[in-house]
Parts: structure tokens; C-alpha cells; sequence
């Protein structure tokens, strides 16, 4: 079933926000803090620490290590942000620097966190947001490819993002003020470019650059994309493009079951133990696979063509299928062959 636009997780994201002078900021903090905005955004305005499970983070981010992913958001307090905030004529209305997460701790199954008082009010501000769809944003693989689309998005329903001297896309995107990026050529090549193919091929806009340049033949001084929306976009259809199969539910589900036997996840992943399991292959196995199938308790079914176990582990059960060359590998029974082909 396609998920309609309106069941998205909207992140209204504001523009300063987006617009973090870091080179620090790396691909999951990015898409962990559209994440935290988006759990915290019905709160943001009371002067109190946000939750949210740990497991949920994790199934969220589609991240399976959660020894690495607390020290990636260790990082994100010591990361400085600064807004500002103008009136059309360029009088400053608000202007200061926080951090971008005053703090957090992860507790047993929950992850407490919060913002800074100062920065509240500018996320919540409801005339300068921008719509971050979290299932999109979590699709992309690079850093600079989501700074790149969060900051089009915006400009989708004007259609261009209009001119902006080169050095401050620069500075938007994050890219290192180094030697090595000096010249706009390399900039181009190594970052812009792959960014919006990226951008492109994953979200729900198209982006068309278009440059500037000082005399004919001069050097380029400033950009604009062109942005379109995707009227075809489906969710689903990307998400199969960026799916890894070595990021597992269960895998998730065991690591916050060891610091909470208690929580949900690791109830779930008790149940799971305990769920009956089936093997299917396309041809007929080796006499060597079906010694194997039995050893491991498991049981053929003629009616179904289906080896059987009344309880199958399910990391178990993915390893026997790689293992031993199935076609197919589930939990629960088998159906009934006469039953489907009626």
C-alpha cells in the first residue's frame, strides 16, 4: 500500500537551522536532528527535557550499531549554530549562537534530550520553516546531498532558489575550507555534481543548477538551482534503491534488549524466538541440505513444499537460507499451496 503525502513525517525545519556554518555536522547528525525536531515539535514551546525510545531512534535511522550512534550524538551539544534573522530592509530582528542540543542522555530504553531556550522560539517560528519529509531525508548517503536538498526544498513551490555567490553555497553545504577546495572547479566536481545526482535520483525534487560567470569565459561567481517537484514520487520505489540487507530489525532489537530486558523491542524479539519458521527451495534439495534441514529441527511438509520449525529463530533462519541456497525463508507457516492457487 503507497503512503500518501500526508502520512510523511513532516520536520518543520527552520531556515537557520538549515543553514549551519559547520563543517562538523556529518550525515547522521543531519538526519538525526530532523528526527529529534520532528518527535519534539508538538513540545517545543514548553521549557521541558524531550523523549523518545531509543529503539524507535535506531529503526528510524536505520542504524544497528548503537555503541557508534551515541558517540555520533555525543557530538551533537559540542556543535555550534548561529542565526539570523532579518527584516527586509537588513535590520537584524533576532541574531545569537547556542549549541545545537543543549544536552542528552539515553536511560534504559529512552533517549532524553533538549533544546536551548534561546533556540526554541527560532525552530518553532511558524512564518520561517521548511517542510523536511523524514523519510526522505533518511535515504541519502551524503551529507552534502541532504544539505543540499534540505536547502532547495524550501524554494520548491517559487521554483528557483535565485542566485547565491559561490562561496556561500560553500558555506551552506558544509564543504571544508581547505586548500584542497580553493578552486570551484574541484568543488564541482568532487561535491556539487555527485550532490545533485543525489538529490535527483532519491528525492522528491529535481534540481537544475545554473551559474554566473564574470565576463565570457570568466570564472563562476554565483549559483541558483532551478527546483521542480516530482509529481510521480513514491517513497516505497526509493527507499528499495538505498535498502541494505545488513541493517536487521532483530539486530537493533538484541542490542537495546541487552540494557533493557524489559522494553518492547525486547519483548518482541522474545516472541520472535518462539515463532514458528518455514524454508522453501525452488528445486529439490541435496540429500546433504535435508540432513542439515533436520538437524536443525526442521520438518517437510508435501502439502506445502515447505521445511518446517515450530520455532525459528530468525537471524538463524536468514543464515540457513544463505547457507544452504533457498528460495525463500520466513517466519510463520507456510501457506497452504491449494489454498493460494484458489
Amino acid at each position: 500500500m503507497e503512503k500518501e503525502p500526508q502520512d510523511f513525517k513532516e520536520v518543520k525545519k527552520h531556515n537557520a537551522c538549515i543553514h549551519i556554518d559547520t563543517t562538523n555536522l556529518t550525515l547522521t547528525h543531519r538526519k538525526a536532528y530532523n528526527i529529534l525536531i520532528w518527535n519534539a515539535w508538538s513540545e517545543l514551546d514548553q521549557n521541558k527535557i524531550h523523549t523518545m525510545g531509543v529503539w524507535e531512534l535506531m529503526d528510524m535511522l536505520a542504524y544497528h550499531d548503537i555503541n557508534r550512534l551515541k558517540l555520533e550524538l555525543e557530538k551533537l551539544p559540542t556543535i555550534g549554530v548561529t542565526w539570523n534573522l532579518f527584516r527586509d530592509d537588513g535590520w537584524p530582528i533576532d541574531t545569537g549562537a547556542c549549541s545545537l542540543l543543549s544536552g542528552f542522555r539515553m536511560v534504559g530504553n529512552k533517549f532524553e534530550y533538549e533544546f536551548s531556550s534561546f533556540f526554541r522560539p527560532i525552530i518553532k517560528n511558524p512564518s520561517v520553516w521548511t517542510k523536511i519529509k523524514v523519510e526522505v531525508a533518511n535515504l541519502f548517503k551524503s551529507s552534502y546531498a541532504l544539505s543540499l536538498y534540505e536547502n532547495c526544498f524550501r524554494f520548491a513551490d517559487v521554483g528557483s532558489t535565485g542566485y547565491k555567490d559561490v562561496d556561500e553555497w560553500v558555506e551552506i553545504l558544509g564543504i571544508p575550507k581547505t586548500d584542497y577546495y580553493q578552486r570551484f572547479s574541484r568543488v564541482n566536481e568532487k561535491i556539487l555534481k555527485p550532490s545533485i545526482k543525489e538529490v535527483n535520483k532519491l528525492s522528491d525534487i529535481k534540481l537544475t543548477p545554473k551559474y554566473y560567470k564574470k565576463g565570457k569565459g570568466g570564472a563562476i561567481r554565483q549559483i541558483k538551482f532551478e527546483v521542480e517537484k516530482k509529481p510521480n514520487f513514491k517513497i516505497e520505489r526509493q527507499m528499495k534503491l538505498t535498502s541494505t540487507e545488513n541493517v536487521h530489525k532483530e539486530h537493533i532489537q538484541r542490542q537495546v534488549a541487552s540494557f533493557a530486558p524489559d522494553s518492547k523491542p525486547a519483548q518482541e524479539l522474545k516472541q520472535n524466538s518462539k515463532k514458528p519458521a518455514h524454508i522453501v527451495f525452488q528445486g529439490e534439495p541435496s540429500e546433504e541440505v535435508k540432513r542439515r534441514l533436520k538437524e536443525e529441527g526442521y520438518e517437510y511438509w508435501k502439502d506445502t513444499g515447505a521445511w518446517v520449525t515450530r520455532e525459528g529463530n530468525p537471524a538463524r533462519l536468514r543464515k540457513l537460507k544463505k547457507e544452504l541456497g533457498a528460495d525463500q525463508a520466513d517466519l510463520g507457516f507456510p501457506e497452504d499451496k491449494e489454498a493460494k492457487d484458489g
